[in-house]
C-alpha cells in the first residue's frame, strides 16, 4: 500500500474579498433605493434627443408644449393670448419663494412644428424671460 502525503490546501487571497464585495453591493442597493428621483413633467411630451447633458440645477418653472401646440404651465393648460401675463405672474411668485433668478424649463414635443413655437417664443420675449432651457432626451 502506497501512502501519499498531500500538501495542505492553500487558501487564496480572494477569500477575504467576498465579504467586501457583499458590503459594496448592499451599499449600492441602499443608495439606489434611498436616492431621490426628479419629478417628471406633468404633461406627457416626447422631447427631442441631445448629445450633451446639463447637470445644472436651480429653481425653475416648467412650460410644456404638446405636439398639437397646446401650452401648459406646471401641468395647467394656458391659452396663448394669456401666456405672457401668466408667465409674469408665475415668475414673480417663484422669485418671491426662491429669492433668486428663476429659469424656464421648456418641454416641447419633438413632433411640434416650428411655426407653432413662434407665438410661444413671442410670449416669452413679451414677458421678458431670459433664462430659457429647452429640455431634451439624452440619446441612448
Amino acid at each position: 500500500m502506497k501512502i501519499v502525503s498531500r500538501a495542505p490546501a492553500r487558501s487564496s487571497g480572494d477569500d477575504s474579498l467576498v465579504p467586501l464585495i457583499n458590503i459594496v453591493f448592499l451599499m449600492l442597493i441602499f443608495f439606489l433605493l434611498a436616492g431621490t428621483i426628479a419629478p417628471s413633467p406633468q404633461v406627457a411630451v416626447d422631447p427631442p434627443a441631445a448629445d450633451s447633458r446639463d447637470p445644472l440645477r436651480q429653481e425653475s418653472l416648467e412650460l410644456a408644449i404638446d405636439a398639437q401646440g397646446n401650452v401648459f404651465i406646471a401641468g395647467e393648460a394656458v391659452p396663448l393670448d394669456l401666456l405672457a401675463s401668466r408667465l409674469r405672474v408665475e415668475f414673480d411668485a417663484a422669485r418671491g419663494k426662491a429669492g433668486t433668478r428663476i429659469r424656464l424649463d421648456l418641454f416641447a414635443d419633438h413632433r411640434l412644428e416650428a411655426a407653432r413655437l413662434d407665438p410661444v417664443l413671442a410670449a416669452l420675449r413679451e414677458a421678458e424671460i431670459e433664462d430659457v432651457y429647452l429640455k431634451t432626451q439624452v440619446r441612448p
